[in-house]
């Protein structure tokens, strides 16, 4: 099968088969809900009903303000569009809920009456801690850190650190640190017991986590693309083109990207 023959090079003129079930699709799923509860939120607010578990539910899809929902969704996107496909939209959908709500049962087992839950906080700091576990050496520029790469297991850690903190020092602010504890809680226990063989990072191990999947005889000897001389051969190509089709182009590494290049190149002058 060659580059152009997959799905995803074909021209967004061409037929599709309609809505897929893949990660992705729930990602944007779960922020149109987020977005259109907050519109329809300002007239009907999902937590003056009286119905018992809707605090524990409700509270995950409910915004105080624009910019609430804003980095929530932003952050649920950023992160949530480097592991959704290769998760699957059930999983994505289980994450995204397992994480939202184990961190309100934290956070309401020591605050329960005081105030009222808000916002998909603890759902997204769990595809954090999914993100991490599964991609533990994606690169990250921080804005307030610019030009300084950070990785996202080193993200999460410091993330952890930074809620410890705030907590401890400040556990009545009208921030709740402990749904985020409690997301990050979750989305470890999820990935463990849902996405364990994708797991490459294990943050509560210190030896002994997976080596992330690796094709079979394919060799990437890039290291600048000016200097590359070796053909790209067809195996190559699809072992890239599946993890292009599993992943997305952003799981690809420097060296996967310049082979990449390269072959199009090669299709290019008939090679």
């Amino acid at each position: 099968m060659s580059l152009f023959d997959r799905d995803y090079m074909r021209s967004s003129n061409q037929p599709q088969n309609g809505f897929t079930a893949d990660g992705n699709n729930m990602m944007w799923l779960l922020i149109a809900v987020n977005v259109l509860l907050f519109i329809l939120g300002k007239s009907y607010p999902l937590y003056s009903f009286d119905i018992k578990l809707l605090p524990i539910v409700a509270s995950i899809f409910s915004h105080a303000n624009f910019g609430h929902i804003f980095f929530n969704m932003f952050s649920l996107y950023i992160f949530g569009s480097l592991i959704a496909r290769r998760v699957g939209f059930w999983k994505f959908f289980g994450l995204y809920m397992t994480s939202g709500i184990i961190g309100n049962l934290v956070f309401m087992a020591l605050f329960h009456g005081q105030y009222i839950l808000l916002g998909a906080s603890g759902a997204v700091f769990g595809i954090m801690m999914t993100t991490a576990m599964l991609d533990p050496d994606r690169r990250f520029v921080l804005i307030f850190m610019p030009f300084y790469p950070i990785k996202t297991k080193t993200l999460i850690i410091a993330f952890t650190v930074i809620e410890i903190i705030s907590q401890i020092g400040n556990a009545h602010s009208g921030t709740a640190h402990l749904a985020h504890l409690g997301g990050f809680l979750g989305g470890y226990l999820f990935t463990l017991f849902f996405l364990k063989k994708q797991i490459v990072w294990n943050p509560l191990k210190r030896k002994g986590s997976p080596s992330p999947q690796k094709a079979p005889n394919v060799t990437f000897k890039v290291v600048n693309p000016q200097f590359q001389k070796t053909p790209v051969t067809q195996k190559e190509l699809d072992y890239l083109l599946d993890k292009i089709s599993r992943d997305g182009i952003n799981s690809l590494s420097e060296q996967e990207l310049a082979r990449l290049k390269q072959a199009r190149e090669q299709m290019q002058k008939g090679n």
